[in-house]
């Protein structure tokens, strides 16, 4: 894991493939801080993420094992009690096997996915150095030492910023995203903002473009 540093210019809330907004703004910024001592949230970015399937938006989200009410994000465990990796897998290649760049990249997926890792913030971790070498994105990533309610100005702080509960996060009223070519289109038409993974099995080596 990356050390833990507070001099980058904004924060993030750790992402479980985050939404191409996520890397949008991310690519402003040289270097980033992730929390990782914020008293964790439920039913956000950090565990959830949304792709496109035959059925339109799909959530996927990890399940994690039981927290007091004020554990930090540091501290929050996987539970691997069900097979929900193999959940998202199939789920994942339902969505993806006709994508121009699925069987490209999907090895490398599956490869982390299998690392059964036990705590969230390596699980996003690992998926994060993965996602920003296809990118291509050179933005350092660097962790929260000490929990902080709010940064002086020249930090911007983004940990609440991506919310997926605004109707709005998914049209296109939200977010002006590049058109790129998704696999069910024709049948609900381009949706915007949802998990880099769909970008990037899109758009192949072209990902990095659509962020920019």
């Amino acid at each position: 894991m990356a050390p833990s540093e507070d001099n980058a210019k904004a924060v993030f809330p750790t992402a479980f493939l985050p939404p191409i907004q996520y890397f949008r703004v991310m690519s402003k910024y040289k270097s980033i801080l992730i929390e990782k001592h914020e008293t964790f949230p439920k039913q956000t970015i950090r565990n959830r993420c949304y792709i496109y399937t035959a059925n339109g938006i799909q959530l996927l989200s990890i399940p994690l094992k039981e927290r007091k009410n004020n554990s930090q994000t540091k501290d929050i465990k996987i539970s691997h009690d069900t097979n929900w990796s193999k959940i998202h897998l199939k789920t994942i290649e339902s969505a993806y096997n006709n994508s121009p760049f699925y069987e490209y990249y999907n090895d490398k997926l599956i490869s982390i996915y299998d690392l059964k890792q036990d705590f969230l913030l390596d699980f996003n971790n690992s998926l994060m150095n993965w996602l920003l070498e296809v990118l291509e994105t050179e933005v350092k990533i660097k962790y929260t030492g000490l929990f902080k309610k709010k940064y002086a100005n020249e930090t911007a702080d983004y940990r609440n910023y991506f919310n997926t509960k605004d109707k709005t996060f998914f049209s296109l009223k939200n977010i002006s995203d590049k058109n790129y070519r998704q696999v069910f289109e024709e049948k609900y038409n381009f949706i915007p903002n949802l998990s880099i993974i769909d970008l990037i099995f899109n758009a192949g080596p072209d990902a990095g473009n659509f962020i920019l």
